[in-house]
Parts: C-alpha cells; sequence; structure tokens
C-alpha cells in the first residue's frame, strides 16, 4: 500500500513553496470579480494571507535586491492599507506598514494587486490606464516588474 503523495501529481510553477503559494493564488483569482476579491483580501487577516503569499512567491534570489517596496492597497470603499515588502536576495518578507521611506512606492486596489500577482493583468498595463500609480524609483520599480514577468 503506498502512503505518500501520487508520483505523477503534475507541480506548480516554481516547485516548493513559493510554486504553491502561486498556484494558489492563480486559482483562487481565476474568474473572480473585484467584490469577492475584496470580501476574501480586504480584511486585516485577508491582507496578511495576501502579503504573506507575495512574498512567498517573490523570486528574491533572482531579483539580487537589497530594498524595501512600500505598497498602499486601496479597496472600493476608499479604505487604503500599506505595507511594506523587505527583499534580500535570501528572500522576500512582508510587513504591515509603511513609512514612506522606501525607494519606490506603490498605490494600486486591492481586485489589481491580486491580479498582477496571479499573472492576469500586466504591471506595465495597470500603470499605463491609471490603476496604479508609481512613486520613487521607476527604475527599481521596472526592474522589480521585469523579475515579476519572468516567473
Amino acid at each position: 500500500m503506498h502512503s505518500g503523495p501520487p508520483t505523477d501529481s503534475p507541480r506548480p510553477r516554481g516547485g516548493g513553496l513559493r510554486g504553491c503559494a502561486a498556484a494558489a493564488l492563480r486559482r483562487w483569482v481565476a474568474g473572480a470579480d473585484d467584490a469577492r476579491l475584496e470580501r476574501t483580501f480586504g480584511s486585516r487577516a485577508g491582507a496578511h494571507v495576501l502579503f504573506r503569499t507575495l512574498a512567498a512567491a517573490f523570486p528574491a534570489e533572482r531579483a539580487g535586491l537589497t530594498t524595501e517596496v512600500c505598497i498602499e492597497v486601496r479597496r472600493t470603499d476608499g479604505v487604503g492599507r500599506r505595507w511594506t515588502l523587505l527583499l534580500t536576495p535570501e528572500a522576500a518578507r512582508a510587513r504591515p506598514g509603511g513609512t514612506g521611506a522606501a525607494p519606490v512606492s506603490l498605490a494600486i486596489g486591492l481586485a489589481d494587486l491580486l491580479r498582477i500577482a496571479a499573472g492576469e493583468l500586466d504591471a506595465g498595463e495597470a500603470l499605463l490606464t491609471s490603476r496604479m500609480d508609481v512613486a520613487g524609483d521607476l527604475a527599481l520599480a521596472m526592474q522589480l516588474a521585469a523579475v515579476l514577468e519572468r516567473r
């Protein structure tokens, strides 16, 4: 009797925790409307899950960066929360809050952030259509976007 995991099941893209987190997020976002995404991830607890998932899915070793990114996530009711992604070549970590001292700051709607993270929305398109605002070091922001697109 075989008691281990099935050997023929496909592994999520990226493998390991990073691949599982990214695959789970893609499945959750696929086909969901903004209201459902906000109900799920718009609470304080939902934001913790979202940003921990983003940090786990970020390919820190490939980015080779040591920096911070402040992200203000807005809901459709106008409520915004700031989070900081701490990026090092070893790992990415998320923490609530933001000081504004980060070299790059983003402001984006919650549903759009989820769609970018799930690969359903291109970050450049979000920027060009005013769905996302970027302040600070634009070259660094473009470098981060390039890393995420290669996931």
